[in-house]
């Protein structure tokens, strides 16, 4: 992830992939995988609750994370990171956050994360 910003009415983020992670990227392919796109949504969730929300967001852990995707996010082409829709309930932040690559939303990632652990 990077160049967090909050223009407009949404906080996004590029999604950045080190590629050279063997963990996260363990073969040559030309989109950016499942596991990263999860992994970059849950990282501006965290950034969102530390930066925004001004809480440590070693507190929060995840208590469900549910996933659509639509297309293949493609490598070569930048793709964005995009909080729709935020609440906090009872200590439970609940994330709506969109993929977006040539502005058409190919993946989403819903997040609830759960407070108070640290």
């Amino acid at each position: 992830m990077a160049d967090l910003s909050d223009e407009g009415p949404y906080v996004k983020a590029t999604i950045y992939i080190n590629n050279d992670n063997k963990s996260l990227n363990d073969h040559e392919q030309d989109h950016i995988t499942g596991m990263n796109l999860t992994e970059a949504a849950k990282q501006i969730c965290y950034s969102y609750i530390s930066l925004y929300m001004k809480e440590k967001n070693n507190c929060y852990i995840p208590i469900k994370l549910e996933a659509n995707f639509y297309s293949y996010v493609e490598k070569h082409i930048p793709a964005v990171l995009v909080i729709k829709k935020v609440t906090l309930q009872d200590n439970l932040y609940l994330f709506d956050v969109d993929i977006i690559q040539n502005e058409k939303t190919l993946a989403t990632v819903n997040l609830k994360l759960g407070g108070e652990y640290g």
